[in-house]
């Protein structure tokens, strides 16, 4: 046919034609891409159903974890009973039937040489042999772990058994293993508290490989080897999984985790017939839909081409009227919107226009709400952080007040020359503690107020090397590195800054490398200027950090994954320590070559001229004279051993529980000095200093001893009258200062 004839076949075709090749033209896509969806689908099912057997795998592996965790945590409850401390074995025998976690399980303790001495499966004095596995007793003792043991045959029962086993060192050298044994389908309880399928084969193999228990068939199976091909996978990996022929001969998709604390493996076997079900079942709907809705979609093209055939023959006719000046007449009204828009076009967009305005009217209401909601969200976080710092203020003066009771204790034993050497060992190790604690609680504390930008800084020109040698003479003393060599090379530069927050840098920086340094390692301080900078550098030779806790070493409660860090800390020092150096103006880096290689800190903060010397006069302790003190603090504790400090140094102390009798005692006794607790019921500290400067005199000192160590604790306590403000537990060398400086300025505030 020539070229012309067929285009103009083309251009006579009808207009049911267009719409049939148009039709056919939409379709042939949509059955494409019908076909990759069903593909995608059944894919993605597959996956959905793996996905299933993989978290029931882990959810048992935590299942069987938690089983564990609960006997090992039983037996060392059991590992502390004074009553095997002493060796009364009888007793003890009586102790152990009560503690088993299960009828099913029982109770032995076996001597360094595996020799049963108790085992409560049977009567107490009934002949028992020594442990089949006597290599596992000398584990648990030369490790001080606790272990679970593999699948083994015991020598009484004849049965399959597991044991958990858990060491117990006593004081008089006496070493012990404390185990918990049960039957290997005890394990079994673990698959019948969950809703699992029937065909699902679910198993527990010890670290050999060797089935415990199976939700199938167990009984046959026990104490087997798994078949070649899991064995092997689970050999090679830790998690996985793999098809085979199961031992009953199905056909079936295996997904295998082992558990990170007892090294057992759970096999989770799903029939592949019943894994590929679903996908199969998924994409037949989907396809009988897709099928469908073609189907549809042809019929309904079939109708409306008749139907748009007759509108275009109604609005032809229209046409023709409106070009002979004759009424439009207006057709009945169909299904077709081009049609029925032509003939109510005006009425359409005033209907429009009105929808603009309402939905205008809707969106202006909508942005209120926002508004408004955002305010109240705006509102609630503020409360929200408002309690959160009050709760802060609350938990450091509950935790400072047995502090301050403490450290005074500590120093009352500090003045008894005639103390015996155990005596001074115990009273250094409270000190040391106590002052552990206080640490712990201030980082706690200022981490918070750090985070928020609520720190501020008390700056005055600071001799750098000064600052850091004393913070290393501080860390000495303490007794933290009695095991450690410390080398410091300082040269004089100085800074604008606050002296204790460098201080406190700089212990954090110690605490740190004392930390993470074996015994016998080497720590080296240098403080010197490098251009603008003043530059202070700690190093030591421990275990060195790799370059991924190189890059998270200063974030919030992270902490190093290493054996040394076990010896404490809450990972707050470090974040502490990069903010207050931010604030300061200054750059906080660290840098390490690798494991066992040593750590790096380095602080660069700008560098100051040196200040004209100033001379303070000395303040000489021996020629000061006997005050007349009134201690107002509501904690007997705190309150006794502090009167007992200050009476040792030839002062007059008078006391009072209360507020309100702090008050009368003042007014009546006027004694030189008052020190106040702030928090007290009724009366607090605030309101009696209020009350001693209205009633009494502005010469009494006033100083303020409390657990609240918030800057607007300090500014608040100023406005109320006091000289000075020490937070507990507060040095005693702080308060005679305070004593000392308080008559050379006679009697003037030392605030």
């Amino acid at each position: 046919m020539p070229r012309a004839a067929f285009r103009d076949g083309l251009n006579s075709l009808s207009f049911r034609t267009y719409l049939a090749w148009a039709a056919a033209g939409i379709l042939l896509p949509i059955l494409v891409l019908s076909t990759i969806a069903l593909l995608l689908l059944m894919r993605a099912e597959r996956e959905a159903a793996q996905r299933g057997v993989r978290e029931t795998a882990h959810a048992i592996v935590l299942a069987v974890d938690h089983e564990i965790a609960t006997v090992e945590a039983a037996l060392r409850v059991l590992a502390v009973s004074r009553v095997l401390a002493r060796g009364d074995i009888p007793d003890f025998y009586e102790q152990a039937k009560a503690a088993r976690t299960s009828e099913n399980s029982w109770i032995l303790l076996f001597d360094s040489d595996a020799r049963q001495l108790v085992n409560t499966r049977f009567p107490f004095g009934t002949p028992l042999p020594t442990r089949q596995n006597p290599e596992r007793v000398t584990e648990v003792m030369n490790t001080q772990q606790a272990s679970v043991s593999d699948l083994y045959r015991g020598a009484l029962t004849q049965r399959h058994i597991i044991t958990v086993d858990v060491p117990v060192p006593l004081d008089d050298g006496k070493r012990y293993v404390l185990a918990q044994a049960f039957f290997a389908e005890e394990l079994s309880r673990v698959f019948r508290a969950r809703a699992l399928p029937a065909g699902w084969i679910i198993a527990i193999n010890d670290r050999e490989g060797r089935l415990i228990t199976r939700t199938h068939r167990a009984e046959d199976f026990v104490g087997k080897t798994a078949v070649p091909p899991l064995l092997a996978a689970m050999q090679q990996s830790t998690e996985g999984s793999l098809v085979h022929d199961s031992r009953e001969g199905i056909h079936v998709y295996d997904y295998f985790v082992r558990s990170p604390k007892s090294g057992w493996v759970v096999v989770v076997g799903v029939p592949t017939a019943e894994l590929e079900a679903p996908a199969r079942r998924a994409t037949l709907i989907a396809a009988i839909g897709a099928l469908s809705a073609i189907a549809v979609a042809l019929g309904i093209a079939l109708l409306l081409g008749r139907h748009l055939s007759r509108a275009i023959g109604g609005a032809a006719q229209a046409a023709s009227a409106l070009g002979h000046g004759e009424r439009t007449p207006v057709p009945d009204r169909s299904s077709i919107d081009e049609l029925n828009q032509l003939h109510a076009a005006l009425a359409e967009a005033g209907r429009t226009l009105e929808h603009e305005h309402k939905a205008r009217s809707d969106a202006e209401a909508e942005r209120e709400r926002l508004f408004s909601s955002e305010q109240t969200a705006r509102r609630t976080a503020e409360a929200q952080s408002r309690a959160k710092d009050e709760f802060l203020a609350m938990l450091g003066h509950e935790l400072r007040n047995p502090l301050g009771a403490i450290s005074n204790a500590v120093q009352l034993l500090m003045m008894d020359a005639q103390a015996s050497r155990p005596s001074v060992m115990a009273r250094d190790i409270i000190d040391r503690q106590a002052k552990q604690l206080s640490r712990l609680l201030n980082d706690l504390l200022d981490v918070g107020r750090a985070i928020t930008g609520k720190i501020f800084l008390q700056r005055e020109p600071v001799e750098l090397a000064a600052a850091v040698e004393g913070a290393v003479d501080t860390t000495r003393v303490a007794g933290r590195a009695a095991l450690h060599t410390i080398n410091v090379d300082a040269s004089p530069v100085y800074i604008e800054a606050d002296r204790t927050r460098i201080e406190q840098i700089v212990t954090n920086l110690m605490t740190n490398a004392l930390t993470y340094t074996e015994p016998d390692g080497v720590i080296n301080v240098s403080v010197k200027a490098e251009g603008q900078d003043a530059v202070v550098r700690i190093s030591d030779n421990g275990i060195g950090m790799s370059p991924d806790e190189i890059e998270r070493v200063f974030e919030l409660f992270y902490q190093a994954k290493g054996e040394l860090h076990r010896k404490g800390g809450l990972g707050i020092g470090l974040t502490l320590v990069r903010r207050l150096v931010e604030l300061h103006g200054g750059t906080v880096a660290v840098a390490s070559e690798g494991h066992a290689k040593g750590t790096t800190f380095t602080i660069r903060i700008p560098a100051t001229k040196a200040p004209q010397d100033t001379v303070s006069p000395a303040l000489a302790e021996d020629d000061m004279p006997a005050r007349r003190i009134l201690l107002i603090e509501d904690n007997d504790d705190a309150r006794i051993s502090l009167k007992a400090i200050l009476e040792s140094a030839g002062h007059t102390i008078y006391e009072a529980s209360d507020g309100l009798r702090g008050v009368r005692a003042a007014e009546d006794l006027r004694p030189d000095v008052a020190i106040i607790d702030i928090g007290m019921p009724e009366l607090d500290g605030y309101e009696v200093a209020k009350a001693l400067r209205k009633r009494t005199n502005h010469t009494m000192l006033l100083i303020a001893l409390t657990g609240y160590g918030q800057p607007e604790d300090e500014r608040r306590a100023t406005a109320a009258g006091f000289d000075a403000h020490l937070v507990k537990p507060a040095d005693i060398g702080q308060i005679r200062t305070l004593l000392a400086a308080s008559r050379r300025t006679g009697e003037q505030s030392v605030s």
